[in-house]
């Protein structure tokens, strides 16, 4: 009996110690995710729009995506920490919401080198489910193949990669845009410590916590705190002021009754700012496109509409967002 006990108690031990085990790397995968994909699922999440990257490489990397997706007859982007950073014309013409489900996906993937996952796509292919591939191009950067039974990921493995050693310089300067997520002849005022760029009838976005930082690897706390309160102030913003004060169109504002003097009351203010203890923020709303930007509390009030207008006008003539 004392034998029984004991190997029952050690048992339990060892049971004890599994569970353990797989909390703890759930909690560190999952915030290693939102802190090095810079909460990532969270704007996802918040605006309902899939998050971009804008590098200077750009223009070789979509031209080189384009035609690994025609010679495979597939759906590509490619990714930098679930941002994306270039995709096929046939990527962007899934449905936004289907766009928006992968973006889900893409921020929830296991750090796995390679896999493949059947997706059902609700509007494209409700019923026949669609093949989603992952490969590895290099650090934090990836590779999304969305296809039907061709091509394998053994063939994406073996001689797919292969052609991706061309744009390999391009690859590699990736990571020299994060955290500003935009190419370095984009200025941005010391002034504003975060922004968020909203193009709601592509169901796009480009935003940066970090605006005037350096690539930098490390992960300091004071950094991440710092990230964390300007998310924090940004979201707090864009909550009380997006399809309220700010409408993308006439008609988006506030539900009022439906009759009475309010009913007739239609809110399409273009720009709208806030003053807050420790931050200030400004938006813009021209046709397609809404900025939202947080001040240093020390910028005057009166600069911060040519401050952002000024951001707003570099940041629409990324290809992205031009119309």
């Amino acid at each position: 009996c004392v034998v029984c006990a004991v190997c029952a108690v050690a048992y339990c031990a060892v049971v004890l110690c599994c569970v353990l085990c797989v909390l703890a790397y759930c909690v560190l995968w999952g915030c290693c995710g939102v802190l090095c994909c810079g909460c990532y699922m969270l704007w996802w999440r918040a605006v309902g729009a899939v998050e971009l990257m804008h590098t200077s490489e750009w223009q070789k990397l979509q031209e080189h995506t384009a035609a690994f997706a025609a010679k495979h007859s597939a759906r590509v982007c490619v990714t930098y920490r679930c941002r994306v950073v270039a995709a096929s014309d046939s990527w962007w013409e899934l449905d936004s919401d289907e766009i928006v489900v992968l973006a889900a996906l893409l921020a929830s993937g296991q750090p796995a080198h390679a896999y493949d996952i059947p997706v059902y796509l609700p509007i494209t292919s409700p019923k026949v489910p669609f093949r989603l591939l992952k490969c590895v191009l290099a650090s934090d950067t990836e590779l999304w193949v969305l296809c039907g039974q061709d091509p394998s990921l053994s063939d994406i493995l073996d001689k797919g990669l292969d052609s991706w050693q061309a744009v390999l310089h391009s690859l590699e300067a990736v990571p020299q845009h994060f955290p500003r997520c935009v190419p370095p002849r984009v200025e941005v005022d010391r002034g504003i410590t975060a922004y968020l760029l909203l193009d709601r009838a592509c169901s796009r976005c480009l935003c940066s916590l970090l605006p005037q930082a350096e690539m930098d690897s490390s992960h300091s706390p004071r950094r991440q705190e710092t990230m964390l309160r300007r998310r924090r102030h940004l979201l707090a913003f864009y909550h009380s002021v997006a399809g309220r004060e700010l409408p993308l169109q006439a008609g988006d504002g506030l539900d009022g009754p439906d009759d009475g003097p309010a009913a007739a009351i239609v809110q399409t203010a273009m720009e709208t700012y806030m003053c807050g203890n420790d931050f200030k923020a400004y938006a813009i709303r021209r046709d397609h496109l809404q900025l939202f930007a947080i001040h240093r509390v020390t910028v005057p009030t009166y600069s911060m509409r040519s401050i952002t207008g000024s951001l707003f006008d570099a940041l629409q003539e990324l290809h992205p967002f031009r119309r």
